[in-house]
């Protein structure tokens, strides 16, 4: 104690092949510890077992430091559906998981959708995958996969009032929000059916980037180079206009010096030549700049923005060849960190975090 009456000793013994940690006190003072000793004491251990390990070694006095408790959540990235090749046999039920810590991906046994979709949607709700509209056979059907684990499967989540293909989607704090499409310029809420309002222009094969509690649309067929914010009430702002108008490209954002940066790559441009240019635009910038160009022009990739980076998986090159690369975009330089299992294009993918789909 601070008066030096009462001192303490905190030893760690072995009992059974446990650690346990003993604490005692020897009072030398005439007068015995007094309460205000007692919670001063208290209050020193509680903070010293805070800091401290209590950690026992042999009988012969060497000492052994406990094995840090690993964190068992693992990133990954979910792919699923698209086309493969071309053709009325084109389309892809499989999906797969990209691990980005490793670079592995592998397939999961019940994870392949029950029917062909692509130009389709893929959010996480809650940690919950789902799947919305998709070319014919699927353009109003929205699925979600449970659990999140490798024993998921796919079951029914909503039917959508509108049919959507190639559209974009948004996970708001209302819910998730369908965002036009080749059929639409409307937007619905899944599965609520509320929360509709118009866009300004029917940007079909845009690419949407979450900011809070609003998505910015960029790009699409009738809206080229035009940027848009929109909430749920609807239209907020136009933002600068990309200097290289493209549908069908990639794009999201990442942090710098706090700052939230949105970036677009590859895509077509109205003649329907694919592109590898990157575009990117600090927010509160007054003009879009040009960033490192893709290793190779692509198109209707699929694309999630995690741990501050920006990742692009397979699409279709200016060969119309589809791929299987997974690209790291780190605000500088576009960087291969992996391989999809297939070949895609018109695929969709979105972030998860599991227990047991670590891909070794």
């Amino acid at each position: 104690s601070q008066d030096g009456c009462t001192t303490t000793t905190l030893d760690c013994t072995l009992d059974d092949g446990q650690a346990k940690m003993v604490f005692s006190a020897e009072n030398s003072c005439p007068k015995p510890a007094t309460e205000n000793q007692i919670e001063e004491l208290t209050q020193m251990l509680e903070e010293h077992a805070k800091t401290n390990h209590c950690s026992c070694g042999s009988r012969t006095g060497t000492t052994t430091t406990p094995a840090p408790t690993r964190n068992t959540n693992i990133d990954g990235i979910f792919i699923t559906g698209g086309s493969a090749g071309r053709g009325p046999a084109s389309g892809v039920v499989t999906s797969e998981v990209f691990i980005p810590e490793t670079g592995k991906t592998c397939s999961l046994p019940n994870a392949d959708l029950p029917d062909d979709r692509s130009s389709h949607t893929m959010d996480t709700l809650g940690n919950t995958p789902v799947v919305c509209g998709g070319k014919i056979g699927t353009l109003t059907s929205c699925l979600h996969f449970t659990p999140t684990s490798a024993s998921g499967v796919w079951t029914y989540y909503a039917t959508t009032l509108e049919a959507r293909e190639i559209h974009s989607s948004w996970v708001s704090s209302a819910g998730l929000v369908l965002l036009g499409g080749w059929h639409s310029v409307s937007t619905e809420m899944v599965p609520s059916g509320g929360g509709n309002f118009s866009l300004e222009g029917n940007a079909r094969s845009a690419c949407a980037i979450a900011d809070k509690d609003s998505t910015i649309i960029t790009g699409g067929e009738y809206t080229m180079k035009v940027v848009a914010r929109y909430n749920l009430q609807g239209h907020v702002e136009n933002l600068p206009e990309m200097t290289q108008g493209r549908k069908e490209h990639g794009c999201g954002s990442y942090h710098s010096g706090g700052t939230m940066v949105l970036v677009v790559a590859g895509g077509v441009d109205d003649d329907y030549n694919p592109l590898s240019s990157t575009e990117q635009l600090t927010m509160g910038g007054t003009a879009w700049t040009t960033a490192k160009s893709l290793p190779r022009a692509l198109m209707s990739m699929a694309t999630v923005s995690m741990n501050n980076q920006i990742y692009i998986l397979g699409g279709g090159d200016d060969d119309y060849k589809d791929r299987a690369e997974v690209l790291a975009f780190d605000g500088k330089d576009w960087k291969e960190v992996g391989q999809l299992q297939k070949t895609r294009r018109g695929h969709a993918a979105t972030k998860i975090v599991t227990t047991d789909i670590n891909c070794d």
